[in-house]
């Protein structure tokens, strides 16, 4: 369990980050908020449920039990880090991945900036947001950006409808890929909000890319820190590409063109600009080669790293809820929208927030 906590950036330093946010509840009760549940899951053995009930304890009572003191947030954080106490059942192998937890759109930027140094996803359910709600808080995670090639909402330019209606045949993001890699800034966050679930199927699964670089041996970690690839999103979203052959099959509303065969290069290894840690940057859908590399070289280079980064052991998996809202770190993940619910609706909505161009770990 410790290796776990390790992995995860899990700190108490962190933790002491939210003292100045944190208020003393009356009667002596205290908050804790989902990464104190977590930790406590993973130190004790609990299960998720009883990590729950664990935030509903009084200081005595979970001292009596044996829960470190320095794990324990005071005050009702609804008010201070935008969290609140109910704590959403939360699996052992999502510590080093993904957190879901109750929190206030209102304090998103504080909370998620906080949560994104030890997760690379966060889940927010029960979030009824509308779609200038919705805008805000992606405002407030660091501003809009356009996602090319899709088809806005006609007043809404940075919003986009991600839907499959009962009589398609295929999804949207059915692939394991890094939202707009191929730009020369990729987008920070991706932000999407639940509207129609299907009852069962339609999860997307994340892995993280943090784990996928510091798991590869050693001598190919230093070979991968001096190389650079190529990504373009012409395979997907060029004219005569994937997504425009099977237009019929879909109802996203795909704007194919030539500039999706634009070519731009990243390190194959970035430096995460918040948490300092190395990340896997390439993806089976926008990376297109190794800049100076012979491309059978390249290719064969390329599928061995596509099959590591995405390891079962790397990933999360997240099954929708109406109202969930969903934010990733574009910079240390992937992601992929599993196509098993035939003859079900799934809607949901979706903004990017700015990013910067990549920089070499």
């Amino acid at each position: 369990m410790g290796e776990i906590l390790l992995r995860s950036r899990l700190s108490q330093d962190m933790f002491s980050g939210l003292a100045p946010w944190l208020g003393r509840a009356p009667g002596g009760l205290l908050h804790v908020n989902v990464l104190g549940c977590a930790i406590f899951a993973a130190v004790s053995g609990s299960s998720a449920a009883t990590a729950a009930t664990i935030g509903r304890m009084s200081v005595p009572e979970l001292t009596r039990r044996g829960y470190p003191e320095s794990l324990i947030l005071a005050g009702p954080l609804a008010d201070a880090a935008g969290l609140h106490t109910t704590f959403l059942a939360l699996s052992l192998p999502m510590l080093v991945i993904g957190i879901i937890a109750l929190f206030s759109f209102n304090a998103g930027r504080h909370a998620a900036q906080f949560l994104f140094q030890a997760a690379a996803f966060l889940g927010a359910v029960d979030q009824r947001l509308d779609l200038d709600q919705l805008e805000r808080f992606t405002d407030e995670l660091g501003g809009r950006d356009v996602t090319p090639f899709v088809r806005p909402l006609d007043d809404r330019p940075h919003v986009i409808r991600v839907v499959k209606e009962p009589g398609d045949e295929l999804n949207f993001a059915n692939a394991w890929h890094t939202d707009l890699s191929y730009l020369p800034a990729p987008p920070a966050y991706t932000v999407l909000h639940a509207w129609d679930v299907p009852a069962f199927g339609g999860d997307t699964m994340w892995a993280n890319q943090y784990l996928a670089y510091e798991t590869l041996p050693p001598a190919l970690q230093a070979q991968l820190l001096t190389l650079r690839a190529t990504h373009s999103a012409g395979m997907a979203y060029g004219t005569g590409g994937y997504l425009e052959r099977v237009a019929d099959k879909s109802s996203m509303q795909i704007e194919p063109s030539d500039d999706a065969y634009r070519v731009h290069t990243h390190p194959v290894v970035v430096r995460h600009p918040r948490t300092g840690r190395a990340a896997l940057f390439v993806n089976p859908v926008y990376t297109t080669g190794i800049d100076g590399m012979d491309p059978p070289e390249a290719q064969a280079l390329l599928q061995r790293l596509y099959a590591h980064s995405v390891h079962p052991n790397l990933t999360c998996r997240v099954r929708w809820q109406p109202h969930l809202l969903a934010i990733w770190d574009n910079r240390c993940t992937q992601h992929f929208a599993i196509n098993d619910y035939a003859g079900q609706r799934r809607e949901m909505y979706r903004t990017s927030v700015r990013g910067d161009a990549p920089v070499a770990a």
